[in-house]
């Protein structure tokens, strides 16, 4: 698990789409006042124990943010 803090664009390299899909869940959880983002991604059909998160991130609010602009500029969101 990690809490990202920072996120930054990378353009130096192209890298390939995945071809193996997982699910993802998300909550928000507190520390104090102080709210994050947590998502959890729990492998794919194939993944030895079922129903384990493989990777959690959880987003500040500063890294949201980032996050929240590059979907809006990759999806063309409004």
């Amino acid at each position: 698990m990690a809490v990202v803090k920072e996120i930054e664009k990378d353009d130096t390299k192209e890298y390939p789409v995945s071809r193996t899909t997982s699910r993802c869940t998300y909550t928000v959880v507190h520390l104090g006042e102080e709210a994050f983002l947590d998502l959890r991604t729990y492998g794919s059909d194939t993944r030895l124990v079922e129903g384990h998160a493989s990777q959690v991130m959880q987003f500040d609010r500063n890294a949201a943010r980032t996050l929240y602009r590059a979907l809006r500029e990759t999806f063309d969101f409004d």
